[in-house]
């Protein structure tokens, strides 16, 4: 991904992180930081305390972590807005703090597009609460997207290939986790 990044931004400076290693910047350096799915992709909750530990300590004072993780309400549930485009772990399973499920979003054949596949942890939104008011963030915050322009346009899209006619509110994939140092 670092390859793929680096030829398509080649004014971005990335650097690779080890797993039990240091962000490699100084204490209190930053005003903000995102994180895009990462945290899913986590196998245990000390490795996500031990970098939301990592993320204080280079965020200033009032500085913003923002977490984008799954909107853990459609795993396991086949019936919600996008159920024809994705699936969200086995139907009718009950998912554990932790456990892998996965995700496969189908393909486009009529445009060779083929079926993604992957796996996530399930990590609610309370175990982030949690660790994150105890390593000492302040004003947590949860919201699932939902109805933003960029859902509307996506499905919009998609309906060229999708036959969606479920009516509910779109509900987004996303679920996004604001707090402030």
């Amino acid at each position: 991904m670092i390859s793929s990044a680096m030829k398509n931004d080649c004014m971005g400076i990335y650097k690779t992180v080890e797993k039990n290693g240091n962000i490699p910047f100084e204490n209190n350096a930053y005003i903000s930081c995102y994180s895009s799915f990462v945290f899913v992709e986590m196998t245990t909750l000390l490795e996500i305390e031990y970098w939301l530990k990592e993320i204080y300590r280079i965020l200033k004072n009032d500085g913003v972590i923002i977490i984008t993780i799954n909107n853990l309400s459609i795993v396991g549930i086949d019936d919600f807005k996008y159920s024809n485009i994705a699936k969200f772990g086995e139907t009718g399973k009950k998912y554990n703090i932790g456990d892998p499920f996965n995700i496969t979003a189908y393909g486009i054949p009529e445009k060779n597009i083929p079926d993604i596949s992957f796996v996530d942890y399930y990590w609610p939104k309370e175990i982030f609460e949690k660790a994150l008011k105890e390593i000492g963030f302040k004003d947590y915050k949860y919201e699932v997207q939902r109805n933003n322009k960029f859902i509307i346009e996506e499905i919009q899209h998609l309906l060229k290939y999708v036959n969606i006619v479920d009516k509910r509110e779109i509900e987004g994939i996303t679920g996004i986790i604001t707090a402030r140092k």
